[in-house]
């Protein structure tokens, strides 16, 4: 009998924003919260935990390797921003349409499909005299003339065909064609022409992010029986307070999620998050939901070594997903659970913040849940239509790729921050009649925090989506 759930999760719609027309927090508040009682206990308790789900951030802070090993801050004195990454080194294409006339030791001329072309269809990295490979049978050819969009190709070896797998005569639509280099130059032999690896411009830009908390100068002075924190009795502390966890809970799922602001009016261009980039350049492995099998976490390692990702990878897992990795994995190949402390910190803050590891293929997987993809628990609602992260993982490498020229090891990701002033990533400030600074003659006090923050995604194609499907 399946499971079912009594009470499920509450606490939604959560706060309120207050409908004066300052939107100010008044001594009306204390009127309603009916908390004046015999034998009070004056903590005030977090009915539903620490809520605190800026964690990739904390990560960064507090245990330091291993987020740090993921993730770096950077700024940039403009709103765009932008990077270079280097393609791949070694030329490749496909064919379009079947080619017949593929007899041992015969050319062929085969026509190159539209995605081989570079500078809109008029460059290839073909050259005479490479050598290359069919991809389905290993065969190997020699290059003769090149045009923009043609190449004659001739077998290495005169017993050998061109066909592909399972033709007689014929090199089907679709074949790969894979080049290693001049290996029969022959005796002297004249240069070759250069072959430049593509160079792809990244562009991101930073968004806006900002949130308030005012108060009324009554409000701010009255003391209330309950410790808000720091022996703080009064209700400005907790607005502060849950003003800064929404803050950093808006300011990672911007990074995380992205804002694709294309259809604003207020002058906002918003920003790509991490998530959009992986899915616009990086493979997504799905499985069956409630039968995840070993051969799914081996598609995942092997996608990854594809793609030249590294041995240790974060898997950040709405919760949902964690039970089918449990299920599968956990106290079922013991011999396949690594030392926690391969995560990037220490073993013990490892432990302490919930990640599960397992080797796969030679690549240490981290599995750790990532509160932001589940609805019930940031916002305390069951959704009744779906969630659109349900069952999901991103998979993020952990470490450094190489700068394509100097060698030095850079993190895959960096949380770009425009900043008002140097040093400051997030601006904030008080205003009004009660603050000490920026003064005005209405008798409140106003906390405002704001950013400028965008995300640079390095090599999304060593990322990867892992996606449960019914």
């Amino acid at each position: 009998m399946a499971s079912s759930i009594i009470n499920p999760v509450s606490g939604a719609p959560g706060p309120v924003v207050l409908g004066t027309s300052t939107g100010a927090t008044s001594s009306a508040l204390f009127n309603d919260m009916n908390i004046i009682i015999p034998d009070l206990i004056p903590e005030l308790y977090d009915r539903y935990g620490a809520e605190n789900y800026g964690m990739l951030i904390e990560f960064m802070g507090e245990i330091g390797g291993a987020m740090r090993s993921v993730t770096e801050t950077g700024t940039s004195s403009t709103r765009q921003f932008f990077h270079y990454e280097k393609g791949r080194a070694f030329p490749s294409a496909t064919t379009s349409g079947d080619t017949s006339g593929a007899t041992p030791g015969a050319s062929i001329t085969i026509t190159f499909s539209a995605s081989s072309l570079t500078n809109s269809g008029t460059e290839n990295g073909f050259q005479p005299n490479t050598i290359g490979y069919v991809g389905s049978t290993g065969v190997k050819f020699q290059v003769g003339t090149v045009t923009a969009t043609t190449a004659v190709l001739k077998p290495v070896s005169s017993t050998q065909s061109l066909a592909s797998l399972g033709q007689v005569s014929t090199m089907k639509s679709g074949e790969a064609l894979l080049l290693v280099g001049n290996q029969a130059a022959g005796e002297a032999s004249t240069q070759m022409l250069a072959t430049n690896s593509l160079i792809y411009k990244i562009t991101g830009s930073t968004t806006e992010i900002r949130d308030d908390y005012p108060i009324t100068d009554v409000a701010k002075m009255n003391s209330t029986p309950i410790n808000f924190g720091g022996g703080s009795y009064s209700y400005y502390k907790l607005g502060q307070t849950e003003l800064n966890k929404r803050f950093m809970y808006s300011v990672e799922n911007a990074a995380i999620e992205g804002v694709p602001a294309t259809n604003l009016t207020n002058g906002s261009i918003g920003t790509l998050g991490v998530i959009s980039q992986v899915n616009a350049n990086g493979p997504t492995v799905d499985y069956t939901i409630g039968s995840m099998g070993i051969g799914d976490l081996q598609a995942l390692a092997r996608v990854l070594q594809y793609s030249g990702g590294k041995g240790e990878t974060h898997i950040l897992q709405e919760t949902n997903q964690q039970d089918d990795v449990d299920t599968l994995l956990f106290g079922k190949y013991n011999a396949g659970a690594i030392n926690y402390a391969s995560v990037g910190g220490t073993e013990k803050a490892a432990v302490s913040y919930g990640f599960k590891s397992f080797n796969v293929k030679g690549s240490n997987f981290h599995f750790w849940v990532y509160a932001n993809f589940s609805i019930q628990t940031v916002y305390g609602l069951n959704p009744t239509l779906g969630s659109a992260r349900a069952n999901y993982g991103l998979v993020i490498p952990q470490g450094v790729t190489p700068d394509a020229r100097s060698g030095t090891l850079l993190p895959n990701m960096q949380w770009v921050y425009q900043e008002v002033t140097p040093g400051s990533r997030f601006w904030t400030y008080e205003s009004g009649g009660l603050a000490a600074q920026n003064k005005t003659t209405t008798m409140n006090l106003v906390l405002t925090q704001i950013c400028y923050m965008g995300v640079r995604v390095k090599a999304p194609q060593q990322f990867a989506q892992f996606q449960g499907t019914y």
